[in-house]
């Protein structure tokens, strides 16, 4: 069984290698939030439909870009771990939320309650290895294990392709 955060930053998982991620947003009016992370800036937005201009993704598209992001960077990774070739790989992911939540206008959680990730995969390893290198991509991605983590519906379906 995995050790929880509190059990890793307490140290009863060994010695933890800690790396703190920072990102900096300034509130530019109106629903837009301009971002710094490193070097990169960029903007989160809502739609007219919400109050915004769309100058730039929602917060919850970020979200999920981010894990699309993280499981393909993951999936690398470990595709060469694995010596799995790979050709080409797309993911795509979509969340549903109760907009009530975010409104205030009823007592249901705010955040997604059901994320779905399709992932497609080329390479001429069988659907074995496939199966195996999503479930060790989903294990160590730290975002898809951050939203595991919550109280929500997590589906995945990995499709190799020819």
């Amino acid at each position: 069984m995995t050790a929880t955060a509190r059990e890793t930053l307490a140290g009863k998982a060994g010695t933890p290698e800690l790396s703190t991620i920072r990102v900096h947003g300034t509130w530019a009016g109106d629903m837009r939030t301009d971002l710094q992370a490193g070097r990169h800036h960029f903007i989160a937005d809502e739609p007219p439909t919400r109050e915004g201009k769309d100058a730039g993704p929602t917060p919850l598209q970020l979200v999920l870009s981010g894990l699309c992001a993280c499981e393909a960077v993951t999936m690398k990774r470990v595709a060469e771990r694995m010596r799995l070739r790979v050709d080409a790989f797309e993911i795509a992911a979509e969340g549903v939320i109760d907009v009530r939540g975010r409104k205030g206008a009823a007592d249901v959680p705010a955040h997604f309650l059901r994320v779905v990730v399709r992932a497609r995969l080329r390479t001429p390893d069988g659907a074995e290895r496939v199966e195996r290198l999503r479930e060790v991509v989903e294990r160590c991605c730290p975002v898809a294990t951050l939203l595991r983590a919550a109280p929500l519906e997590f589906d995945s379906i990995w499709e190799r392709v020819p």
